[in-house]
């Protein structure tokens, strides 16, 4: 069965976005044809958005070309400038690329006077010590708090 090519064409994008299949990329664009024009409006504008006024967009990694100046750190600078931000909490992937990205963050924002901290990471709840790595379990280490 074939259909209109607008629809075609938004299954094709739909279909892009990981864990989206033909009959799920169907699905949302039938249903986004049944929306209000407000809702859909509403979601093109946050899908417009979203590149636009994300802070980070990513993390460096070299190998995979990109450096500092593929990341929004300028803006996440200017937005801290501007003032009335007490906090930015960094929560990179712990991995090199993530680590390496908030300690160029870090270094960056040092100078504004703005608390620079990063999300814990370390043992999940429920994780079993016997199947952790030891850098898990190193991060969960230096990650500790005081109890009581």
């Amino acid at each position: 069965m074939r259909t209109s090519p607008p629809i075609e064409r938004l299954v094709a994008a739909l279909r892009r976005l990981p864990g989206i299949g033909e009959k799920s990329a169907a699905r949302l664009s039938f249903h986004l044809l049944s929306a209000s024009d407000a809702q859909v409006a509403e979601l093109a504008d946050a899908i417009a958005r979203l590149k636009k006024e994300i802070v980070l967009g990513g993390a460096l990694s070299p190998i995979d070309g990109i450096g500092p100046e593929e990341l929004r750190a300028a803006e996440l600078e200017a937005r801290v400038g501007r003032g009335g931000v007490r906090e930015v909490i960094l929560a990179t992937n712990p991995t090199a690329e993530g680590d390496a990205t908030a300690h160029y963050l870090a270094e960056r924002l040092h100078p504004s006077g703005v608390r620079v901290t990063r999300i814990a990471c370390g043992m999940p709840l429920g994780g079993d010590l016997e199947y952790a790595d030891h850098v898990t379990v190193g991060r969960s280490l230096e990650n500790r708090r005081e109890l009581g």
